[in-house]
């Protein structure tokens, strides 16, 4: 049995983990704007429990392709006021970050975890991850400009199995658990529909680590070209689809904009 350790809160892999999804950005590619205000943000962080969320992931800076910069210190002013108003609501709080800095600060102020999307090992992070033992989701990113092209030396599948067993290995060797990792292929990130689809039909691969893995494709671009469905919002059929795929493969987390649909999906797939 698989367990994921994050800090005070411990995981188990008998039912699949469903991550809501709270970007706290003028910008994101599906919901920016709509949580930016804190007031707003911490609402619908409950809401988001409610309809049956394990986690809430934070977001305060925008991963779309092309979106601008933010520096530091407005990502800390973005992500304060959240979470100094959900530090004590007992919700398991993950914080999407790939700055130390704000990964400090979220570990001092009611995070559990850390969703890593910088594609790179981050020793600073990792120095965070341990002082507080705090689950550490490591993602996959070709760390390329956005619309670039990818010369791969192998299949998709194959560099990133290469990356996470490098990235283990080396958060071992710095005295983090294998307990308190959990991975992402990084679906979206410099890949194109045809890798995508490659990656989410070899997830079994990855589910085969001996930590938690995650599928974070809700909405995602490469769902939108292969149903020719251009807005977002409307791809969460698709998105819930392809997470069922996942689910079936092994994913231990599901993260999502749609709670309700996920949460449906799992019923279904994990009755009571």
């Amino acid at each position: 049995m698989k367990q994921f350790r994050c800090g005070r809160v411990v995981f188990s892999d008998d039912r699949p983990l469903i991550m809501g999804i709270l970007n706290v950005t003028p910008d994101s590619f599906s919901d920016g704007g709509d949580y930016f205000a804190p007031d707003a943000a911490i609402k619908r962080a409950h809401e988001l429990k409610a309809q049956g969320a394990d986690i809430i992931d934070i977001g305060a800076v925008s991963t779309r392709p092309g979106a601008k910069p933010v520096s530091s210190a407005e990502e800390l002013e973005r992500i304060r006021p959240v979470l100094s108003g959900l530090k004590d609501s007992g919700l398991a709080l993950s914080v999407d970050t790939t700055d130390w800095r704000v990964a400090l600060f979220a570990a001092e102020n009611g995070a559990c975890m850390i969703n890593d999307v910088s594609g790179y090992y981050n020793s600073y992070i990792s120095s965070v991850i341990k002082g507080f033992h705090l689950g550490w989701i490591i993602t996959h990113t070709d760390n390329v400009d956005a619309g670039s092209t990818v010369q791969r030396m192998s299949t998709v599948s194959e560099e990133v199995l290469a990356y996470f067993d490098a990235s283990l290995e080396k958060a071992v060797s710095m005295g983090i658990p294998e307990d308190q990792i959990c991975v992402d292929p990084g679906f979206g990130f410099a890949k194109t529909t045809a890798e995508n689809s490659e990656l989410l039909g070899n997830f079994a691969w990855f589910a085969e680590f001996p930590c938690f893995a995650m599928c974070a494709l809700s909405r995602k671009r490469f769902l939108g070209e292969l149903t020719n469905e251009p807005d977002p919002v409307k791809r969460d059929f698709a998105s819930v689809i392809a997470g069922t795929a996942a689910v079936v493969c092994g994913a231990n987390i599901i993260r999502t904009h749609n709670v309700k649909m996920a949460k449906t999906m799992l019923d279904v797939l994990y009755p009571v």
